[in-house]
Formats: structure tokens, C-alpha cells, sequence
């Protein structure tokens, strides 16, 4: 970890922001293995803030890495309006 925040901080000075994103994404993806989902989002989602142009690859990493962190974590059903119509006229029956 030591090693890419260092790295931020060189290319933070020298305004490259291609590296800038690689080195969030690098760190997201420490944090997502530690387990710290709330920290490996925060760092994916500096990297789409730092690098805007869509179709870099550097964006589509940091996309995908936000896909695993929510695929990592457990799912809470909720019931969408869809769902809850068709319950309803179900029961209405």
C-alpha cells in the first residue's frame, strides 16, 4: 500500500492523471481484498473522478472493479414496484 500511495503522490506533482487513476484503482483493489468495501469504493470512484474521458480503459477498470466490491457483498431483497404489483394482483385474485 505504502508503494502506491507514494505513487499517487508522484504523479498527484506531476499532473498525470492516467497514472493518478491506475494508482486509486490499485489501491481500491487492496482495500477490496482486505475487505474494506467502503474505502476500495471510495478509491474506484476517484479514479472515475480523475479521469473523465470515456473510452479509456483506466475507467472501465475502476467499472469493474466497483462491479466485484458489490458483487462481495451480501444482497438485502427488496421488493421493487414490479414485484410488489404483481403480488398484489395475485392476491387480488
Amino acid at each position: 500500500m505504502t508503494e502506491h500511495l507514494q505513487a499517487l503522490h508522484i504523479r498527484d506533482s506531476i499532473g498525470d492523471k492516467v497514472g493518478i487513476a491506475n494508482s486509486y484503482n490499485s489501491i481500491g483493489v487492496i482495500y477490496k481484498d482486505q475487505g474494506n468495501y467502503a474505502e476500495a469504493m471510495k478509491n474506484f470512484f476517484l479514479a472515475l473522478k480523475v479521469y473523465d474521458k470515456p473510452e479509456d480503459q483506466v475507467k472501465a477498470n475502476a467499472y469493474s472493479n466497483i462491479g466485484v466490491v458489490y458483487a462481495y457483498q451480501p444482497i438485502t431483497p427488496r421488493p421493487c414496484g414490479t414485484l410488489t404489483s404483481l403480488s398484489k394482483s395475485k392476491t387480488d385474485r
